[in-house]
């Protein structure tokens, strides 16, 4: 019988998971759901410098890592993903590859959850145009707007 409990002992020992490995493996299924690759914001940083610096200016304390994941769709096509309590929202950055090349800048959200009686997210697009810091301003103006919450009293 003690055989029997050191191979059951040692089966499940196997299947436990150190924090790095169950990380590792949460990051694969990211990146398999986003379809690209996640990165870090200084090697964001390094292909984007413009983006990076408009990222730098939202983000809390300048840690763009902590409220945001960063995907590499392509060489110089990356996807942003920023949460809110009620919304998911994702901005397109397409890097201009030379001076003719305008690039693109654009973005979109969803709820994070249905509406009661509804099966479906609803969201919508965000201002979109070349990748510019007033494209930016827009895409970050319309996030304000949809964040904001209508008051009870009114005057």
């Amino acid at each position: 019988m003690e055989n029997k409990n050191k191979s059951t002992n040692d089966a499940v020992e196997s299947k436990i998971m150190s924090s790095e490995d169950i990380m590792n493996d949460n990051i694969k299924r990211l990146e398999e759901y986003y379809n690209g690759t996640l990165i870090k914001s200084s090697e964001f940083k390094e292909i984007a410098p413009e983006a990076y610096k408009w990222l730098y200016k939202i983000s809390r304390y300048g840690n763009i890592d902590s409220i945001m994941h960063i995907i590499k769709i392509e060489d110089n096509l990356f996807r942003i993903k920023l949460f809110t309590s009620e919304h998911i929202i994702s901005i397109t950055f397409k890097i201009p590859k030379d001076e003719n090349d305008k690039g693109y800048c654009g973005a979109s959200f969803s709820n994070r959850r249905e509406l009661p009686g509804e099966f479906w997210k609803r969201g919508n697009d965000f201002p979109d145009g070349d990748y510019s810091i007033e494209t930016f301003e827009k895409i970050i103006y319309g996030i304000l707007r949809i964040e904001f919450k209508n008051i009870v009293i009114k005057l």
